[in-house]
C-alpha cells in the first residue's frame, strides 16, 4: 500500500495519514477479472471491485462493520483475504467474491496501534502471509496463517522490518525490508530462510511477481519499475514525476494496475496500463477526499 496510515475508531475511519503503511500482492495465472481495492475516505473505509473497463464498481465491505482498506483475491479468485479494523481491533478476513461468508481468521485485541496489512495467498490456497506492524513502524514482520485460521507463525528474520508480501507461483515469498528512509525488494523461502536482496538504495516498495514468476514490478521512488526475478538491471516502466504507487500485474500478464496521486490533491485514483507503461488510463474518478490503495486482479480459472 501506497504509505498509507490508518488510525480506526470503533467503526469508522477517524483519520488517514499519508505517511507508512504497506501493501503488496501476488497475481495468480488467469483471465482477467475484477479489481479489488482499497477506498479511504475520513469517515470509512471499504474494499472495492471495479470490472477492467472500469464499469460496474461494487462496495464488497458495505455491510460488514467496520473499516476495511485491501483485499487480495484467493488463487482461484473465488475468495478475498482483507484487513481492518471490526471495531477495538485489527483483524484479517476472508469473505466471498461476492461480499458474503466473511470469516474471522485472526484478530488483534488491546494492543494499541498495532495493524494488519498486505495479505497474500500462497500458489495452493492453503495459507495466507500477512504484515504485522505498529502506527509508529518501529515494528514489522511478515506472518503465516492457514486459510482455516489455524497455524499464523512469524516467518520473515527478527531485527528487520519486513512487509508488503507477494507470494510467487513457484512458492518464493518477495517483500520489502525499510532501512529508515531506504527500502529495498528482497525474497525469501516461506519459511523464512534464503534472503535474497534484489533491489537497494531506494524507496523501493509493494512487490508483486508476474504471473509467470519470471518479473516483479514495484514502486520505485513512486514510480513503477520492475526487475527480473532473480535481479539484474532495474526498468524504469512508468515515470510521471512521483505520483505511481501499488503497481500490480493483470493475471494475462499484459496489463498492469497501479495508483496515481492527483497531484496537489490529497486524493489518489486506480489507473491501468500495458505492462510496457503505454496506454495508461483511469479506471475511478473520485474526489480528492478519497484515497484508493493496493490494487489486485482477480484471477477466472477455468
Amino acid at each position: 500500500m501506497r504509505a498509507i496510515r490508518v488510525v480506526m475508531t470503533s467503526v469508522l475511519l477517524a483519520t488517514v495519514l499519508v505517511a507508512t503503511g504497506r501493501s503488496a500482492f501476488a497475481t495468480d495465472p488467469g483471465a482477467n477479472g475484477l479489481i479489488a481495492f482499497g477506498r479511504i475516505s475520513v469517515r470509512r473505509a471499504d474494499v472495492m471491485a471495479v470490472q477492467p473497463d472500469g464499469s460496474g464498481t461494487t462496495n464488497l465491505t458495505h455491510a460488514i462493520p467496520g473499516g476495511w482498506f485491501e483485499g487480495a483475491w484467493s488463487p482461484d479468485g473465488s475468495r478475498l483475504a482483507i484487513v481492518g479494523y471490526p471495531g477495538r481491533h485489527t483483524a484479517l478476513i476472508t469473505l466471498n467474491a461476492d461480499g458474503t461468508g466473511a470469516t474471522t481468521l485472526t484478530r488483534e485485541i488491546g494492543r494499541h496501534g498495532v495493524n494488519f496489512a498486505s495479505p497474500t495467498w500462497s500458489p495452493d490456497g492453503a495459507q495466507i502471509a500477512f504484515c504485522v506492524l505498529n502506527q509508529r513502524f518501529t515494528v514489522s514482520r511478515i506472518y503465516v496463517i492457514g486459510a482455516d485460521g489455524t497455524g499464523r507463525t512469524a516467518i520473515s528474520p527478527k531485527g528487520i522490518l519486513a512487509c508488503d508480501p507477494s507470494w510467487s507461483a513457484d512458492g518464493v515469498i518477495a517483500f520489502d525490508i525499510t532501512h529508515g528512509r531506504h527500502h529495498d525488494i528482497a525474497t525469501m523461502a516461506p519459511d523464512g530462510s534464503n534472503v535474497l536482496t534484489l533491489v537497494s538504495g531506494g524507496r523501493d516498495l509493494t512487490p508483486d511477481w508476474s504471473p509467470d514468476g519470471g518479473t516483479i514490478v514495484f514502486s520505485c521512488d513512486a514510480e513503477v519499475c520492475n526487475v527480473p526475478a532473480d535481479g539484474g538491471d532495474v526498468t524504469t516502466v512508468l515515470s510521471s514525476k512521483g505520483k505511481e504507487y501499488d503497481p500490480v500485474f493483470s493475471p494475462d500478464g499484459t496489463e498492469i494496475a497501479f495508483v496515481r496521486h492527483k497531484g496537489h490533491d490529497f486524493g489518489t485514483d486506480l489507473w491501468v496500463m500495458q505492462t510496457d507503461g503505454t496506454g495508461a488510463h483511469r479506471l475511478t474518478n473520485y474526489s480528492s477526499r478519497y484515497i484508493v490503495n493496493g490494487p489486485n486482479w482477480q484471477p477466472i480459472v477455468p
